[in-house]
């Protein structure tokens, strides 16, 4: 298993709507509002050769990477949910 360092990007990508998404900032679960973390970017995942575009986030001072498209799959951004209250 290998986590290939590359620049991070700071490009947007899709929530889990299909909106555009800021890809660093905060984000919060859609299934469970106290879980919030911190994008920090973009990497790639590489098993073999396959390669996957992931996302590197913080929660509680520790780093965790998770596939891009679940991510967006489970996290909106947080002014989205702040928003939705109003």
């Amino acid at each position: 298993m290998d986590l290939i360092p590359q620049e991070i990007s700071h490009s947007t990508h899709m929530d889990h709507q299909g909106q555009p998404a800021t890809s660093t900032g905060r984000f919060v679960n859609i299934h469970n509002g106290s879980v919030i973390v911190e994008v920090i970017g973009q990497g790639q995942y590489r098993l073999g050769e396959t390669r996957r575009t992931v996302t590197i986030y913080s929660r509680d001072g520790s780093l965790f990477v998770r596939n891009s498209q679940e991510f967006n799959r489970i996290f909106k951004p947080y002014d989205q949910e702040n928003q939705s209250g109003l």
